[in-house]
């Protein structure tokens, strides 16, 4: 190390990505550190220099940021794999000092990558399993999802859920709740709970998933050897063996968040998905709030209170449409946004694109508040598949996006 470095301003900061599903957040992160090494689009005051450290972390994966963009140049492109595991990448920034008699200062910057879907599960924290049950229950009948649900509710009412377990079958429940997920997921619903169940190439032991919500019993209480009660400790199980220790080994320790939301597909999906992701923001919020120890405490300790919410795809729209955009993106994170506002977690949010793409964009008049039920049909879209879009050969050089500068200057503009 030289003796610059030695006697340098050190600072530290983890940032953690996350959105809902099929959000893009692999693309994003790999856009985010292409502007950070290339310097360019950026407006920042400051001159800087930023590189990727040799990652040395035995039982964490690593960010493969090189491998992800050499995706984007093959003779047959094609977009990275979704995150099916927690992964990181370190980048360091040497940042010129204004006097020319005192050291430049480095800033190390951690980036978390883990998958979306594990997001929503970290709410199951604050919640016994006959909370999570009511939970689940209330939002199926206020989204309209009994058609999605039906053959699994007819499952249940085969069962004594609440009487003495003889060892009978029970696999069918947790098969049919898990299709039920799946197809949930295909219909672009967001609130899917356990997440590890929709998760492409998910690394988790499928033992620890076989559980599903029950209804609650009434004017009495189930067996100790209950269906019911089993499903509670597998639960229980779930919470201990998988939720908490991501939540304390890394959760925990963010300084800040970045959570991705393609606010777009909610036209193409329906007025129920639209309902439901705006539900789902709202509870990932009171994962800020939980334990003794919480993120929300952490965050006020080290005066450092970043929540940003960044609408995906906007490079669809025609420029005049990007207004528009904002205001619907707002109104899906408005009640999450009040709350964590009142807590002392400054939040911002904006609309961008992570890489701009070459095609036409959508035909589409996209209106500045969404709207009621009855007209909702009058504002179905289709979103079309989007080719891959090449990553400059050269690191200084930069891929095309849209308001990529802006959001830098929200998630590090007091570092760099």
């Amino acid at each position: 190390m030289s003796i610059d470095k030695l006697f340098a301003k050190h600072d530290k900061i983890k940032i953690a990505v996350t959105g809902l599903n099929r959000s893009g957040k692999t693309v994003f992160i790999a856009s985010l550190i292409n502007h950070l090494l290339s310097g360019k689009n950026l407006n920042r005051p400051s001159k800087f220099i930023a590189k990727i450290k040799p990652h040395r972390e035995q039982n964490i994966k690593e960010f493969d940021y090189y491998s992800i963009i050499n995706t984007t140049r093959m003779t047959n492109p094609h977009w990275p794999q979704s995150t099916n595991n927690i992964s990181k990448i370190e980048i360091e920034f040497e940042i010129k000092s204004k006097n020319n008699f005192l050291p430049n200062s480095i800033v190390n910057l951690e980036i978390i990558d883990y998958p979306g879907e594990w997001l929503l599960d970290m709410q199951m924290l604050h919640l016994s399993f006959r909370e999570w049950s009511e939970d689940f229950f209330l939002d199926v009948k206020k989204y309209r999802r009994e058609a999605l649900i039906s053959e699994w509710i007819n499952e249940l009412r085969k069962y004594d859920l609440y009487g003495f377990y003889e060892g009978e079958d029970i696999n069918t429940i947790i098969n049919l709740y898990h299709k039920y997920l799946k197809e949930s997921y295909q219909n672009g619903f967001s609130i899917l709970q356990p997440g590890r169940v929709v998760q492409t190439n998910s690394t988790i032991n499928k033992k620890l998933l076989e559980f599903t919500p029950l209804p609650t019993p009434k004017y009495m209480s189930p067996y100790e050897k209950s269906i019911y009660n089993l499903f509670e400790q597998r639960y229980n199980k779930y919470v201990d063996e998988v939720l908490k220790p991501f939540y304390e080994n890394w959760f925990s320790q963010f300084d800040r968040q970045i959570i991705l939301i393609d606010v777009l597909k909610n036209f193409q999906n329906g007025y129920d998905q639209f309902l439901d992701m705006q539900r789902a923001i709202k509870k990932i919020i009171q994962i800020y709030y939980y334990g003794e120890q919480s993120f929300l405490k952490h965050l006020i300790d080290k005066k450092i209170n970043k929540v940003i919410f960044a609408g995906t795809k906007v490079d669809l729209l025609k420029p005049e449409q990007h207004q528009n955009y904002q205001k619907l993106l707002n109104q899906i994170i408005e009640d999450a946004k009040r709350e964590l506002d009142v807590k002392g977690i400054k939040t911002q949010s904006l609309v961008f694109a992570s890489v701009k793409t070459n095609e036409a964009t959508v035909d589409f008049e996209i209106p500045s508040t969404f709207p009621k039920r009855d007209k909702w049909e009058n504002y179905k879209i289709h979103i079309p598949e989007t080719k891959p879009i090449v990553f400059p050969e050269l690191e200084t050089e930069v891929v095309p996006s849209v308001n990529m500068n802006i959001l830098v200057d929200y998630l590090l503009g007091d570092k760099i």
